[in-house]
């Protein structure tokens, strides 16, 4: 099969994961398999998902504290989603009190819900690029 990887090519992903564990622990740095597994494949040119079995059997043996995941690994796609859709209830609502000005009624609620939820929108986007 393609995914499947051999002996030797199992031997010099451990010793990757190996390595780089052993740099995050003299930096005192934070790693996650996820971090082991994109750091295993790029060396090794091979795709994440034929190492990624390799890297979690790895950690499940020999180090069951390091996580599958980093909090700054979800959060960043979790903002982009809410600013998503912050910024669409934003323009909903911008086009909302544009409505109500045109038929001549009470227009600032809609502006004032619009402009308060693209702030919201642009804040938690703001915060995603910087992770």
């Amino acid at each position: 099969m393609a995914n499947e990887l051999r002996d030797e090519q199992v031997i010099n992903v451990i010793q990757h994961v190996e390595v780089e564990l052993a740099a995050s622990r003299r930096e005192n740095r934070i790693i996650s398999r996820q971090d082991l597994t994109d750091y295993a494949a790029t060396r090794m040119g091979l795709q994440a998902k034929q190492v990624a079995y390799v890297v979690d059997h790895y950690c499940e043996t020999n180090a069951p504290g390091i996580p599958g995941f980093l909090n700054r690994q979800v959060e960043s796609p979790v903002l982009k989603v809410a600013a998503l859709i912050n910024l669409t209830l934003g323009v909903i609502g911008c086009i909302v009190g544009l409505v109500l000005a045109n038929k001549g009624m009470l227009s600032w609620p809609g502006f004032a819900v619009g402009g308060v939820f693209l702030l919201f929108g642009v804040v938690a986007y703001v915060k995603s690029l910087g992770q």
